[in-house]
């Protein structure tokens, strides 16, 4: 197996994993991305390879980015945790935006800009 093989088998178990965590059926991810039929059967088991419009749209219907997907994939965790939170972010109405705002701010100048939690290094 090439390296863009296990890179694409990595990303194809994060969207899997995305997917069950949601209890979204395969019918319903391909409804909503607006894949065909029997796709996604297809696709998780490696009988075809998702083109890069496929995987933007399957990320599109589980509302999370494909750059927190490819973080993940390549086993980045703060990378996809940037991502996930300004996809919430982006998600929330002015007053709440405005709310968590005053919140992160109060944390960071709580702590520090860089101050460590316990048991980080």
């Amino acid at each position: 197996m090439t390296s863009s093989e296990d890179s694409m088998d990595q990303v194809l178990e994060v969207l899997k994993d995305e997917q069950r965590r949601l209890g979204i059926p395969d019918y319903e991810l391909e409804h909503r991305a607006g894949i065909g039929s029997g796709s996604l059967s297809r696709i998780w088991t490696r009988r075809v390879t998702p083109s890069m419009d496929t995987l933007r749209k399957l990320c599109k219907a589980l509302r999370v980015s494909v750059l927190a997907i490819l973080a993940l994939a390549e086993g980045s965790p703060e990378q996809y945790a940037d991502h996930a939170l300004i996809n919430i972010y982006r998600d929330l109405s002015q007053y709440d935006r405005m709310i968590t705002l005053l919140f992160a701010r109060s944390l960071r100048d709580k702590d520090g800009p860089a101050a460590q939690r316990p048991g980080e290094q």
